[in-house]
C-alpha cells in the first residue's frame, strides 16, 4: 500500500499538473515571504500572472500568491502580450488581465501570442491553422495543415500548406519565404536544419 502511495505522488509530482501546483506554491510562499520595494510599487496591471490549478480548474494567481482570475477554465496559458489562452467547454479563446473574454472561446487549440499575433487551429479539415491579431482577426485565413513559431529572423513561421510540398518558412501573410523542404526543423541560434532532397521512391 505504502509502495503504491509513493508511486502515485512520484507520478503526479512529474505530470504537468504536478507541476503548476508545485509552482503556484512555490510563487505564493516566495511572494507573501519577500516583497521587493519595486513589487511594492507595482500596480495590478503590472504585476506578473500566473496559471494556478484549483481543485479540477485553471485560474490565475499574482506573484504574491492572491488570485487575481477565479479558477474555472480547463486549461489556460501564461500570459502573454496581455492576453492568455483558456479553454472553456470545449474550445480555446484568449482573456484580458481581468478574465474577460475578448477573443471567443471557438478554436480548437490556440497557442501564445508573440510578436502581435497567435496561430490558431479552427478544426476545420485538411487546412484548419490560421494566424490572428489581438483583436481576433484574421491575419493569415486557415490555409495550413499545420504552423508554429519557427523562432528565425523576421518573425518567420514553420509550417506546412499541403503534404506532397513539404514544410517551409513563411511569413505572417503566409506568403512562402524559404521551402518547401522534404525535412525541416524550427530555428536554433539562427539556423534551421533543412533536407532539400526528396528520396526516390
Amino acid at each position: 500500500m505504502r509502495s503504491t502511495l509513493v508511486h502515485s505522488l512520484r507520478d503526479f509530482r512529474t505530470g504537468k499538473f504536478g507541476r503548476m501546483l508545485v509552482l503556484s506554491a512555490i510563487l505564493a510562499t516566495f511572494g507573501n515571504g519577500c516583497h521587493s520595494s519595486s513589487d511594492s510599487n507595482q500596480t495590478n496591471e503590472e504585476r506578473p500572472l500566473f496559471p494556478a490549478p484549483i481543485g479540477s480548474t485553471w485560474g490565475f494567481i499574482d506573484n504574491r500568491g492572491n488570485v487575481v482570475i477565479a479558477s474555472h477554465f480547463e486549461s489556460v496559458e501564461p500570459f502573454s502580450e496581455g492576453l492568455a489562452a483558456a479553454k472553456l467547454e470545449g474550445r480555446w479563446g484568449y482573456i484580458n488581465r481581468k478574465g474577460v473574454a475578448v477573443i471567443p472561446f471557438r478554436y480548437r487549440t490556440a497557442q501564445s501570442f508573440r510578436g502581435g499575433v497567435a496561430i490558431v487551429n479552427t478544426g476545420l479539415p485538411e487546412h484548419p491553422v490560421g494566424v490572428i491579431d489581438p483583436s481576433g482577426a484574421w491575419v493569415t485565413q486557415p490555409i495550413f495543415r499545420s504552423l508554429s513559431a519557427a523562432d528565425g529572423p523576421g518573425g518567420l513561421l514553420f509550417g506546412q500548406k499541403e503534404a506532397a510540398d513539404g514544410p517551409g518558412f513563411y511569413d505572417r501573410s503566409g506568403n512562402l519565404v524559404l521551402g518547401p523542404y522534404s525535412l525541416a526543423f524550427p530555428f536554433s541560434e539562427g539556423r534551421a536544419r533543412v533536407k532539400t532532397e526528396r528520396a526516390n521512391g
